[in-house]
C-alpha cells in the first residue's frame, strides 16, 4: 500500500497562488501486476503575496456517508442479534 500527496498545477489569480493537492492511495500485491488506485482532492495550498501560506483541507461527505453506512451495516445485526438472544 502506498499513500502519496501530489501537487497540480498552480493558478494564479491578482492576489494569490493556488495550488491543489491530491490523495493518491495505491494498492498492489507483492508478484502482481495488477494495482488499485484511488485518487481524491485532498487540501488547497493558498500562497499570499506577502509570503504566507494557508492549506484549506477539502472535506469528503461522501466519504463520511460510506462510513456511516458501514458503521450501520456492522451495527444494525449486532443489534438484532443482542435482541433475539435475549428472547
Amino acid at each position: 500500500m502506498h499513500i502519496e500527496n501530489r501537487l497540480g498545477t498552480p493558478i494564479q489569480t491578482e492576489k494569490y497562488q493556488i495550488i491543489p493537492i491530491e490523495r493518491r492511495w495505491q494498492v498492489q500485491s507483492p508478484g502482481m501486476r495488477f494495482f488499485a488506485f484511488w485518487r481524491k482532492p485532498a487540501s488547497v495550498l493558498v500562497l499570499h503575496p506577502d509570503g504566507g501560506e494557508e492549506i484549506l483541507p477539502i472535506p469528503d461527505p461522501t466519504r463520511q456517508a460510506q462510513f456511516v453506512i458501514w458503521g450501520l451495516a456492522l451495527l444494525i445485526p449486532l443489534i438484532v442479534w443482542a435482541v433475539t438472544r435475549r428472547r
